[in-house]
């Protein structure tokens, strides 16, 4: 693969992700219109960084580095301001997707 592409990759996925932490924030801006700025803006982050952990947590789980319980562990413990079935779905959804 060459550098032009992969650097390309990057930007791309980069300018999307930015893209989808914007989106996310207008949504709960939106459904939550009572809430503050910072809050939402918080929740938003938030929920985008529980789906990235998911995924990461469950690629391990399928390479076979990481029980599954010990991902459930771990996503737990970083992931406390979540409702506990929020955390378990988010897992539970990244480690169906990445079989």
């Amino acid at each position: 693969m060459s550098d032009d592409l992969m650097s390309s990759a990057y930007r791309t996925a980069r300018e999307n992700l930015k893209a989808a932490e914007l989106a996310t924030f207008k949504s709960l801006d939106a459904a939550f219109p009572s809430e503050e700025f910072d809050a939402i803006h918080q929740a938003s982050r938030r929920g985008m960084r529980l789906r990235s952990e998911a995924i990461d947590l469950a690629r391990k789980v399928w390479a076979g580095s990481m029980q599954y319980e010990k991902a459930e562990e771990i996503i737990r413990s970083q992931f406390r301001d979540f409702p506990a079935q929020t955390v378990d779905g988010a897992l539970a959804e990244a480690y169906q997707e990445n079989r």
